[in-house]
């Protein structure tokens, strides 16, 4: 079916969508559209175009579109607290479910509560800074990170 849909961006968004189990994949798609534009102004980007230029959810982020990130990531498969990381992503090769929370910070730390439990849940932490678990720091980071961003 998707093959049906060609370049048209709302279209493979609207099949997405009404596939159970493609929900992240439809939000990834629809984030990935309305931010391309403010990615690159002034272009008709076809679909090809767009997946070069925006690989993973800190891509959308990075443009700018951080709630458009925060909400796709809702849907990922894996737990957000899993698709959250400080440093850097892998662009390719890897799941598109990823962002920095560095790229998630202009925007969110307006929303203190929700800022500082994603960073604290990205950390094994809970909102009280008490540690949950061996979760670890995917990036080699000291826990003490918490207290830099927030």
């Amino acid at each position: 079916m998707l093959l049906v849909q060609g370049d048209c961006q709302w279209a493979k968004w609207l099949l997405l969508s009404m596939i159970k189990g493609h929900e992240y994949d439809a939000s990834f798609c629809n984030a990935r559209t309305i931010m391309s534009p403010n990615l690159v102004p002034d272009s008709n980007l076809n679909a090809l175009e767009i997946g070069e230029i925006i690989h993973t959810v800190d891509d959308i982020a990075e443009g700018g579109g951080e709630m458009a990130a925060l909400a796709t990531l809702m849907y990922a498969t894996d737990p957000i607290q899993n698709c959250l990381s400080s440093g850097s992503v892998k662009r390719h090769g890897s799941s598109s479910a990823q962002c920095t929370l560095e790229n998630l910070r202009p925007t969110l730390q307006q929303f203190p509560t929700l800022w500082r439990t994603l960073v604290a849940a990205s950390f094994g932490h809970d909102t009280t800074s008490n540690f949950l678990g061996p979760k670890g720091n995917k990036n080699g980071r000291p826990a003490n990170y918490i207290s830099l961003i927030c």
